[in-house]
């Protein structure tokens, strides 16, 4: 049962992560982009500027997130230093093939889909990699959202293990 609340955390962060970052990077990575030069400030800034643990938990707790797997999956969905990533992985793709289709009459969501996308496979795995870990190996968020002992990850059970053990000795 933990395995298995780990394991849905995990895919379900990751999916909603990755969605979340892909939309993201891609309009940032776009030089035609209004403002871009202070978005891209605005998502660089929690990088600069950590509040810790303290309003993350206000902000779940007045959401009404505590006890749900959400409050594992939403509250750290997008990452800035993933972001970059994609979007310098993005921005490293040729423009003339964004534009190219766009003559072709091509949405901007047909050539993320469609040009985008499959020329970025190396930068999506490995900022999936990135968000799977660091899901999977999540330990604070589960501690501290997480009351109810039947929706634990494996990470807490182990740490209960842990301490127990370590009590006996």
């Amino acid at each position: 049962s933990d395995l298995l609340n780990s394991v849905f955390v995990t895919a379900c962060s990751m999916a909603v992560s990755m969605t979340l970052t892909v939309m993201m990077a891609y309009p940032l990575s776009r030089k035609e982009l209004v403002g871009r030069s202070y978005l891209n400030f605005i998502v660089l800034l929690p990088m600069l500027l950590s509040l810790g643990f303290l309003p993350n938990y206000l902000l779940v707790r007045d959401l009404g997130l505590l006890n749900s797997y959400a409050s594992l999956i939403f509250p750290s969905a997008i990452g800035t230093f993933n972001v970059i990533i994609m979007r310098n992985f993005f921005q490293s793709i040729p423009s003339s093939l964004v534009e190219s289709a766009r003559i072709d009459g091509c949405s901007e969501l047909k050539i993320l889909i469609k040009i985008i996308l499959p020329l970025s496979t190396a930068g999506l795995a490995t900022v999936a990699l990135f968000y799977m870990v660091g899901s999977w190996n999540s330990y604070l968020s589960p501690m501290l959202y997480i009351n109810d002992p039947k929706k634990h990850t494996l990470q807490v059970v182990l740490r209960t293990i842990v301490m127990e053990d370590s009590m006996d000795s």
